[in-house]
């Protein structure tokens, strides 16, 4: 392109789509992250293609514009939550205690639990590991987010009620090094 003159229109490169999203080309950025202006080049530029992602929602029972649409999205898009099929989210659905701790062994980063001794007969082995809350229990146990139902059961398909849940969040957030200020709300 000659100095002074408009370049030449540019096909923006297709980014790959993957399971959550699509991708729309939005514009030509400098390297400041400024949108290019390529109707008339004076110097040499370096531009890179920015693209708008849109979200695959996989979900029949995740509408549109509802109040948890965009949580159902980030959860999904960070890994923390995964739905209850390919299919179905499971708006409205119970949450049982393996589900719960499963959200914070995923919020943690998922740490390996290969050395922690496992006290529970319902959450089957290290072995089998068939169960997708087996580590996270390991983990919630270690941490002291949790003591089990029992000291030998966990029962990770039991619903979660809302004491044991506030609980599990308080225990999560010591265990986290938050602070809290039990005063202020009294």
């Amino acid at each position: 392109v000659d100095y002074g003159t408009a370049a030449p229109a540019q096909t923006a490169p297709e980014k790959a789509e993957t399971d959550l999203y699509k991708y729309e080309f939005a514009a030509w950025l400098l390297k400041d992250g400024t949108k290019a202006d390529l109707s008339s080049v004076t110097e040499d530029v370096t531009v890179k293609a920015s693209y708008n992602a849109i979200y695959k929602n996989p979900f029949g029972d995740v509408k549109k514009n509802k109040y948890y649409t965009d949580a159902v999205e980030y959860c999904m898009a960070n890994g923390i939550m995964n739905g209850m099929s390919a299919s179905e989210f499971g708006v409205g659905s119970k949450t049982t205690r393996g589900m719960l701790v499963t959200v914070l062994y995923r919020l943690d980063g998922q740490p390996d639990v290969s050395s922690v001794t496992n006290p529970f007969t319902d959450i089957g082995d290290k072995q089998s590991n068939k169960y997708y809350y087996h580590n996270a229990i390991l983990w919630a146990y270690d941490k002291k987010i949790t003591t089990g139902r029992t000291a030998t059961t966990f029962d990770p398909n039991g619903y979660i009620n809302r004491q044991e849940m506030a609980t599990f969040m308080f225990r999560y957030n010591q265990y986290k090094g938050y602070s809290y200020d039990v005063d202020k709300y009294n």
